[in-house]
């Protein structure tokens, strides 16, 4: 069995009325990057685009895993992944959570990093959230 880290983010563009999520996928032995995933999503709040980017990367989870540590700089997405808060929003995209870590029953450690800090995976993933943005409006423009 093997524990991977997965790096989140999202971000909300109201002046798009698009949200970005992101999510950088490391195996542990050795730290090693196994995926990447960046797109835009409707007119989500950044709290939502925050949990959508830690589905995302739960969801992919190779099937060897049962343990992963999710970082993020989200202290809400976290604390309402885990429990530490009160869930009284957003209870479609937790039950999604829940259903995908229960399912495979997956032992999840949770850990905030201050944004835009110098965490290499945490600045990469809002790079890729705003890439992504910006792909969204280039594509858009043509």
């Amino acid at each position: 069995m093997a524990h991977y880290l997965i790096y989140t983010d999202g971000a909300y563009f109201p002046e798009h009325e698009r949200s970005a999520i992101a999510y950088v996928m490391l195996g542990t032995f050795p730290n090693k990057e196994i995926r990447r995933h960046c797109q835009t999503v409707k007119g989500e709040s950044s709290g939502r685009a925050e949990l959508k980017a830690i589905i995302s990367g739960v969801w992919v989870l190779p099937e060897d895993a049962d343990s992963c540590t999710i970082i993020s700089d989200s202290k809400y997405a976290l604390d309402a992944c885990s429990g530490r808060c009160t869930r009284f929003k957003n209870n479609d995209l937790l039950s999604m959570y829940d259903s995908i870590i229960g399912g495979r029953n997956i032992k999840v450690t949770y850990c905030w990093v201050k944004s835009h800090n110098g965490n290499f995976y945490n600045e990469l993933c809002d790079t890729l959230c705003n890439k992504a943005i910006n792909d969204f409006i280039i594509n858009k423009n043509k």
